[in-house]
């Protein structure tokens, strides 16, 4: 991924929507571009979220016109699947991962109510969890437009890997304008 001495930045589908379709928002994308590569950074998609934003994640660009303009600038990668299975119960999966994203994703639905399965979310999570394991960085920061996500990753992970991530919500309609700050791609 990244140095291991720089943050690794993860971003969620919806900065991405929040943002808008890169060849309808060239001046914007092209400004947070300049904000990231100033950093020195690469933003990070879970594989998951390539999918949401019309992607095949085995097959890279695939198409999706979302992702696919920002992957070729270098600027943006998508990260390999995270480990986990949806459908298994919470005491059933084989991995700590795999058990970390069924924490996250109760503490996501104990946020909101009437709400189906979150699991993509959990990848947010999941993400984090290997890029620390693997030791690929001591801190990862996380951006997400969905704020029950951000609570139950920072709930989880208050104990796990307490000071090693940062979370940061942004409204939907707010990628356009705050996003383009270096200082959210900074630790």
């Amino acid at each position: 991924m990244s140095n291991p001495l720089q943050p690794v930045i993860i971003i969620d589908t919806g900065i991405i929507r929040g943002t808008g379709k890169p060849n309808q928002n060239r001046h914007t994308y092209r400004q947070i571009r300049q904000a990231v590569e100033s950093e020195n950074q690469t933003l990070y998609l879970p594989a998951t979220m390539y999918e949401e934003l019309g992607g095949v994640p085995s097959q890279i660009p695939s198409g999706s016109e979302w992702v696919d303009p920002l992957l070729k600038q270098g600027w943006v990668d998508v990260a390999p699947k995270v480990s986990g299975d949806p459908d298994a119960s919470f005491s059933s999966p084989t991995t700590q991962r795999g058990k970390l994203r069924h924490a996250v994703e109760a503490a996501i639905l104990q946020e909101k109510t009437g709400s189906g399965r979150e699991w993509e979310d959990t990848a947010l999570a999941g993400l984090a969890d290997r890029v620390l394991s693997n030791a690929q960085a001591a801190r990862v920061i996380i951006h997400t437009t969905d704020k029950p996500a951000q609570k139950a990753i920072n709930r989880v992970f208050a104990a796990k890997w307490q000071g090693c991530v940062r979370t940061y919500f942004h409204h939907p309609h707010e990628p356009k304008t705050r996003f383009r700050d270096p200082k959210y791609f900074r630790w």
